[in-house]
């Protein structure tokens, strides 16, 4: 366990199975928990608002100690949610309140669980951050990527 300033021992916990369960690695890919990105965590949180902050611990707190099957069904089912339509076209134009008041404003909620925790997620991993640990997988090495950055010549058009 690393120190976080913004994840309690039990969210960071929480983290690490959502992230497991999200990324759990392949053959040629590691898992989420294998790659230790998790340690820059407060990367991410430092730009997120208080609130939001807030949130995501206490989400990240239950998933600690939810068998791992609900988790995945959590997030399964806030996938298909999620992707579903939220609005009828013949209702596109009423106010936004009206609409988020409405039977289909619990799938906005859906939707927006389903972004925020694979975005935080998905940082983490494709950041390819990990300390420079040797034995530590890198993904960006996995997946065979490499930013390559060469200035311009001044005198070729």
């Amino acid at each position: 366990m690393i120190y976080s300033k913004y994840l309690t021992p039990r969210a960071y916990q929480g983290l690490m199975r959502l992230g497991d369960v999200l990324l759990p690695g392949t053959a040629q890919m590691p898992r989420f928990s294998d790659t230790d990105c998790i340690n820059h965590v407060d990367e991410i949180l430092i730009a997120t608002a208080a609130k939001d902050r807030a949130d995501l611990l206490f989400i990240l707190r239950v998933f600690s100690v939810l068998p791992i099957g609900w988790l995945r069904g959590i997030l399964h089912y806030a996938s298909k949610v999620s992707s579903a339509p939220i609005f009828p076209a013949c209702v596109m134009k009423a106010p936004i309140g009206v609409l988020a008041r409405g039977r289909d404003g619990w799938k906005a909620q859906w939707r927006l669980l389903d972004l925020g925790l694979r975005g935080v997620v998905f940082s983490l991993y494709y950041s390819g951050l990990n300390n420079g640990l040797s034995q530590t997988p890198n993904v960006h090495q996995q997946m065979g990527y490499q930013l390559v950055c060469q200035p311009l010549d001044a005198d070729k058009p």
